[in-house]
Order: C-alpha cells, then sequence, then structure tokens
C-alpha cells in the first residue's frame, strides 16, 4: 500500500510540474491564468519530492555490526550501516577474510598464508609463522582458530601463546587433511582425512572428529568419497556429501547425508551440487536444514529449495518448479530463508549473452519456513544481478550483493520487507568472472559480515554445555573477560569485568590488590576505594573471614623485607573501623584459616603451627606432636605443617604437613579432632621438589569430605585432585584438577581441568565437562 501510494504521489508531482495534459481538438492559444503562480508552484513541488525521498529513504538500526570486505585485493572494514571505510592490509594479495566471534580479530588469507589482524588494523600476524594452511575456522564462541598445516590439525588463539596440536600426522598411514568444521557448541571439530601410499596416492578417505582437548572420535561412513559439508544447527548430526570419486561426476551433484555416530545414514537429498552456500543448517538449532536439490552443473536450472530434518524424511519444498534458486539464509529464528532465484533456463544455455541475460535475473526472494510457502519478492532492479543474501542479527535487514551488466561488484543493504536498498561497499575487486562456474560464484571469498553481540556467544562467555538442572544457582566463574555468576536456568550473568577479586560470603563485595594496597568494590554500585594505603607496606593475598563479617584476613611485610615467595605476616582489619593489626613476627609460608567461631586463626610462621585468639589477643603454638595419630605409620616427624582449614562445625583443623611418615620426606593432608587431641594421616606424597607449599584442602558443607590437591608428585599418576573422607574411610582420585570449590548443598564440587571447568557429583563421583576456558571462584549461597 505505501509503495502504490509512493508511486502515485510521485506521479501527482510530475504532472503538476508539466501541466495539465489535454485530450481533445485544438484551440487557439490562451493567457495561462496560472503563470503568476509558476513559482508557487516549483516551491510546492520541491517540498512534495523531498517529502517522497524522505518516505523512500531506506532506515536501519544504527548498529548492524561490522563489514570485512576486499578491495583492491586488500581487507576493508567499515561499521554498518554507515560507518567510514578503513583499510587493513596493503599489498593486494588477501582474500577470504573471517571475523573472530568476538568481532576483535580477522583472520584471512594471503596467498597460501593465513594472517590474523585486530579489527583496528594493529597487529597483524601470520598464522603458525607462515606455515601453508589448508583449511581454518574459528570456533563458533570463542576467539580460537583451527587450522589445517602439514597434514596436521591445530588449536591456537589470537596471540598464539597457546597453540596445540589436536590431530597428529601418522607414521603407520600417512594422510593429509581437508576441510574442517566446528560442531555449533564449539566442543567438536569434524575433518576430512585421505590415506596416502608410500607414492602418495589416495589409497582412503574418511571424517575424524576430534574434542578441542584432543579427544578423538571415529565416525562409520556409508561412502567411500566422503566430503565433509558440516554439521546440523542443533550439533546431533553431521552432514556429509558423496564426493563419487569423480570431480567430474561431483560437478553434476550427489546425495547429501546425516550421519550420527552408530546409527544408519540418513539421505537428506538425493542431488545437490557440492558449494557452502547450497547447504543451510538452521541456526535456531531445530536441526532442519535448507539445501538447493537437484541435478546439473548449470547453476540456472532445476535448482529447488528445500528443508528437510534428519528426523524427518520428508522434504518440504519452497520454491516454485519454474523457478531456479541459490544460497539460501535463514532467519535468525529460523522462520523465513532468504534466498536468490530466477527463472529456469534449462539446459540449452552454456555461455554467451542469453546465459548472461539469465544470470541478470536472478532477485532476492524470502520464504516462509512453516505453513504454506510464500515467496515474496525484495529485490527487483534490472540494472544488477543480485546474489548471496545474508541475515542481519535482528532480522531486520539483508546484506546481499549485486553485479551490474559491466560484471562491478558492489554491496547493499535491503530491509527484509523489502524497500529500496542502501549501498554500502562501492566496489569488491577483483571480481569473480560473471559467469563463474555453470553460474555459481564462491561469494564467501570477498566479504564476512560480524553481525554483533546477539549473534554471538561472548567470546569468552563461560559456555555451560553440560550442567546439570539440579545443580544449585550461584556457582561465580572467572573467565578471561572477568567474573560470570550462575543464575537460576544455568545462564551466567557477568558481574564484574576484572578477575583479581576475593568475593565477599554475600557476593556483595569483592577486594583486591593494586599498587600493594588493599582494595575494595562494591559490587552493587561498582565504587571503589583505598582500604589500607600504606605505601610502607606490602599486602597480598586477602581473604574474608565468613564468621566475621566485614574483616579481612591478609599478609603484609615491610617493603623492603626481601622475603621472596613467602606471603609475609598475618594481618586482620575490620572493614568498618580505621585500624588493623598485625599479628605475625614471622612471614607465613601458607595462607592462614580462619575459624568458623569467628575468634580464631590458624596460620603458619615459618612453617609452623599457631592459633591467634583475637578475643584476647593470645598467640598459642600449635604442636602436632601432642596429638595421637589413630592411623598410618607411626612415629610420624612433622617437621613443617601451613595451609591450614577449618571443619565447617570448628572441631577439625586440618593441615598440610611435611616431615618423615616412615617412607622418607613426604608432604600429606593431617586432620587434627581439637576435642579429643587425636589425628589422622589422610593421604601423604613424595613431592618432585619442595617449591611452593601445597594449597589447604576444602571441607564440604557439612563436614565429611576434603579436596585435596596433590602438586608435583615424584609419581605422576599421583598429581591431581582427591576428595577424601574425614574419617579416612573413603578415599576418591578424580584425576587432573585444581582450585576446588563445594555448592553450598554439597552434592557437587567445582573444579579446573586444564583450562575448563567440570563437575564431580558426589553421588558416585561421576565427572562432566561443564564449560570452556572457565575455573570456579566461589559458591554463592545466595545467588
Amino acid at each position: 500500500m505505501r509503495r502504490l501510494w509512493m508511486a502515485f504521489l510521485i506521479g501527482w508531482i510530475v504532472l503538476t510540474a508539466c501541466g495539465t495534459l489535454e485530450v481533445g481538438r485544438e484551440q487557439a492559444p490562451a493567457p495561462d491564468p496560472r503563470a503568476a503562480t509558476i513559482e508557487a508552484l516549483a516551491t510546492q513541488n520541491a517540498r512534495l519530492a523531498a517529502q517522497v525521498a524522505t518516505l523512500a529513504a531506506p532506515t536501519f538500526p544504527s548498529d548492524l555490526g561490522w563489514l570485512a570486505y576486499v578491495h583492491g585485493g586488500d581487507i576493508w572494514v567499515k561499521a554498518l550501516p554507515s560507518g567510514e571505510p578503513r583499510r587493513l592490509t596493503t599489498d593486494g594479495r588477501n582474500q577470504e577474510p573471517r571475523w573472530s566471534p568476538s568481532g576483535q580479530w580477522l583472520a584471512f588469507r594471503k596467498g597460501e598464508q593465513v594472517w590474523v589482524v585486530r579489527a583496528d588494523g594493529s597487529d597483524p600476524a601470520p598464522v603458525a609463522a607462515g606455515a601453508l594452511i589448508s583449511a581454518f575456522a574459528w570456533a563458533p564462541d570463542r576467539d580460537l582458530l583451527a587450522y589445517v598445516s602439514g597434514g596436521e590439525l591445530y588449536i591456537a588463539n589470537t596471540d598464539g601463546s597457546s597453540l596445540t596440536k589436536r590431530v597428529s600426522a601418522s607414521p603407520e598411514l600417512p594422510r593429509r587433511l581437508g576441510r574442517i568444521a566446528w560442531n555449533p557448541d564449539g566442543q567438536r571439530i569434524a575433518y576430512e582425512w585421505e590415506g596416502l601410499s608410500p607414492d602418495g596416492r589416495p589409497i582412503r578417505k574418511g571424517i575424524g572428529i576430534v574434542t578441542p582437548e584432543g579427544k578423538e572420535q571415529s565416525v562409520t561412513l556409508p561412502i567411500g568419497d566422503p566430503l565433509l559439508v558440516g554439521w546440523t544447527g542443533d550439533g546431533t548430526f553431521l552432514l556429509v556429501q558423496d564426493g563419487m570419486n569423480s570431480p567430474s561426476l561431483l560437478a553434476d551433484g550427489s546425495p547429501l547425508y546425516a550421519l550420527f555416530p552408530e546409527r544408519e545414514p540418513i539421505q537428506l537429498a538425493p542431488s545437490t551440487l557440492p558449494y557452502p552456500d547450497f547447504v543451510a543448517p538452521d541456526p535456531a538449532g531445530s536441526g532442519r536444514v535448507a539445501v538447493v536439490a537437484g541435478g546439473g552443473r548449470e547453476a540456472w536450472t532445476n535448482k529447488r529449495l528445500i528443508i528437510v530434518a534428519p528426523s524427518s524424511s520428508d522434504p518440504v519444498v519452497l520454491s516454485p518448479p519454474n523457478m531456479a534458486v541459490s544460497s539460501p539464509s535463514w532467519s535468525p529464528d529460523g522462520a523465513f530463508i532468504a534466498y536468490v532465484a530466477a527463472p529456469d533456463a534449462g539446459t540449452s544455455l552454456a555461455g554467451g549473452e542469453e546465459t548472461r541475460r539469465t544470470l541478470m535475473g536472478r532477485r532476492i526472494f524470502v520464504v516462509n519456513t512453516e505453513g504454506p510457502p510464500q515467496p515474496r519478492p525484495i529485490t527487483g532492479d534490472p540494472a544488477y544481478r543480485d546474489e548471496r543474501p545474508l541475515w542481519s542479527h535482528d532480522g531486520s535487514a539483508l546484506l546481499f550483493i549485486r553485479m551490474d551488466d559491466q560484471g562491478r561488484i558492489s554491496l547493499w543493504l535491503v530491509s527484509s520487507a523489502g524497500g529500496i536498498p542502501q549501498k554500502v561497499a562501492d566496489e569488491l575487486t577483483p571480481a569473480p568472472d560473471w559467469f563463474g562456474y555453470y553460474g555459481h560464484i564462491h561469494w564467501d571469498d570477498l566479504l564476512d559480515w560480524w553481525r554483533g553481540p546477539s549473534q554471538k556467544v561472548e567470546a569468552l562467555h563461560p559456555y555451560l554445555s553440560g550442567f546439570p538442572s539440579d545443580v544449585p544457582p550461584g556457582l561465580v566463574l572467572g573467565t578471561e573477560s572477568g567474573l560470570w555468576k550462575v543464575g537460576k536456568g544455568n545462564s551466567p550473568e557477568r558481574i564484574l569485568d576484572r578477575l583479581d577479586v576475593v568475593l565477599s560470603p554475600d557476593g556483595k563485595q569483592a577486594v583486591y590488590v593494586a599498587d600493594a594496597d588493599l582494595w575494595l568494590i562494591d559490587l552493587i554500585t561498582k565504587e571503589e576505594r583505598n582500604l589500607t594505603n600504606t605505601p610502607d607496606l606490602l599486602e597480598c593475598c586477602p581473604q574474608w573471614w565468613p564468621a566475621k563479617p566485614g574483616t579481612l584476613v591478609y599478609s603484609s611485610q615491610p617493603g623492603d623485607a626481601g622475603w621472596g615467595p613467602n606471603i609475609g605476616l598475618l594481618t586482620v582489619m575490620e572493614i568498618g573501623r580505621p585500624r588493623y593489626l598485625v599479628v605475625g613476627r614471622e612471614w607465613s609460608g601458607s595462607s592462614p584459616g580462619p575459624a568458623p567461631d569467628g575468634d580464631t586463626i590458624a596460620f603458619d610462621q615459618a612453617l609452623q603451627g599457631y592459633l591467634f585468639r583475637w578475643s584476647d589477643g593470645r598467640l598459642i603454638p600449635f604442636d602436632p606432636a601432642s596429638y595421637t595419630f589413630v592411623e598410618g605409620p607411626t612415629p610420624l616427624t612433622i617437621e613443617k605443617v601451613g595451609s591450614p582449614s577449618w571443619s565447617p562445625d570448628g572441631r577439625y583443623l586440618a593441615w598440610m604437613m611435611g616431615g618423615d611418615f616412615g617412607e622418607g620426606w613426604r608432604l600429606g593432608l593431617g586432620v587434627f579432632d581439637l576435642r579429643t587431641q587425636r589425628a589422622r594421616l589422610l593421604r601423604s606424597y613424595e613431592p618432585l621438589d619442595v617449591g611452593e607449599w601445597p594449597g589447604a584442602a576444602v571441607w564440604s558443607p557439612d563436614g565429611q569430605w576434603l579436596a585435596c590437591v596433590v602438586g608435583r608428585a615424584a609419581s605422576p599418576d599421583e598429581e591431581g585432585l582427591y576428595v577424601l573422607r574425614s574419617d579416612g574411610s573413603q578415599e576418591h582420585y578424580l584425576g587432573s584438577g585444581r582450585d576446588p570449590v563445594w555448592s553450598p548443598n554439597g552434592r557437587w564440587l567445582a573444579f579446573r581441568r586444564g583450562t575448563d571447568l567440570w563437575l564431580a557429583d558426589r553421588e558416585g563421583w561421576a565427572l562432566r565437562q561443564v564449560a570452556r576456558e572457565a575455573w570456579p571462584v566461589a559458591w554463592l549461597a545466595s545467588p
């Protein structure tokens, strides 16, 4: 209706400007009574023309992300819709730009190398020191780049400081790797491989799956020449096409399959061409796949748009039979698909002017995916051939490519409801030949669109892939982007953009060290203040005293003490009062342990045990020799103690001990019953080196278990995380792990393994990985 009204208005303006057109007999000229008003009419026409221009001008959201494109063989970027272009490279040898999930980095090809550069053009560097790279792909949810070089698969972060090989060369079966594809949740990478004979001939082909941690999974294939296409949007099935063992046969199309380990393959389409933009999984995670179905290498005939799901064998045809389609693209919510279509031209064309005119008829259409299909034309300018539509993150706009009759390539935005397009990039060069390969062009070599934060999982967002539904909320995670709290529904919310803090028990405040002073930050108001302001002292290692609200226990030392790795003197501060108390007289080798009675602090001086009473200021030596050990080797020669921790009821005090436990000098965990003067050695090990003193064991909320981290041990099988029954009746080795944190109900133990967050379920001690690039910081009882 709006378009018809605008056409009528424009026509009215034209007629008004030109005078009234009369049809009838010729009459003698007469004075024009309107001559006196010609200037007023011109003014009125100008005003109406301005109104029409305003109504016709496209309107887009002010922030549609960032565009990267190739112009003159260089990578350029600009903010959409109206930002100024900025050039990132200058040598004219670049293509295939790819944004990282955070939008902070671009990877791109420079010949056979892959380079990365920041979005502002700084820090350009070749990946793998300039090695030849045959395939590369960003993880879907974080700034990690997977790439293939020398027949091996690697994963690296943007600055190259973390580089891991995930698929190694096999001396038994030399092979080369082909295309790679991340699973949508970033938990697995699929890759093509091709086994080679001693003289380099291909003898076997297959597809493998590997996790970012290096765990491999084999895939049974129904075909001998599998081509990796990708994954379904829900990450359940692999999409694989039959390579037909012949490039010539493949050029005319081949079947597309959905594969799931240990299940029969599901054929999704009997024939499709082997182009990345001919198969599009639903990004909304429904498992549906849009496919350009139809055989024959000519892209201008026998190409229908279908959607099909592995759970259903019946495809839904969305395009009419008289149209040849390409490049389907889902809206973010999966409700619509944009695609390219032109009238089907049959098989008689082979090139020349008639084929050019046929391809110039390509337009952008949008069709609904539910209910009877009703395709709508979005573009219709006969001066252009329209290609490769892409949706904005909010579904309001489409970015697409245009080629004019001279073969010049430009980029445009148009409302997804239709309207007048707006040009956003004048020219992409070097432009591909208009014919491509029988009408198909790999447009993605020329551009990429970072569509903003709502289109991605934040690069450093702690993705909770396996978080059980019955885990209580309140877990606080640390990531490179700050602290996140897991609320109800297992959705993380960022609470602070820094890591070096210690949360208060109620989660409302945090303390950190800056310039050797203690600082307090209010997590609600974000106000910060210096608590100590002591230029002559160095303060570190603060912790809250849960039983004494508003009180900090930390270490301090004179600035010229030179105590090296030792943490200093025990110091206590009440935040509400402008005072602090230095308790210790000698350096401590480990962190203190404030008691649940709100009055006692266990700590060490030179790795000898002491108890400090806040109420009367007494300093009481703690003598392990005064306790009777009920089990284990006797006598125990305990030379050092440190890292104390109290049971929740205050009856037991655990220390990390060092001494001769009957097998030479060892480290071990001792639990001391302060009521009965009896003790128990729960676990001991021979350290590989003395080095840093081990951290404290962590009690479960009910006092029945301790989580203890064994550091570098002479036997590597002993290193890692143990959970030990406080009465010595049970012990479970959880493997590598550190930073244990108990849930408030005591059922779950969160810990860090490598770079990822894991959970151990106390009911059977089953383990599961729940977040990547994250570690536990605290578990708040009141989330």
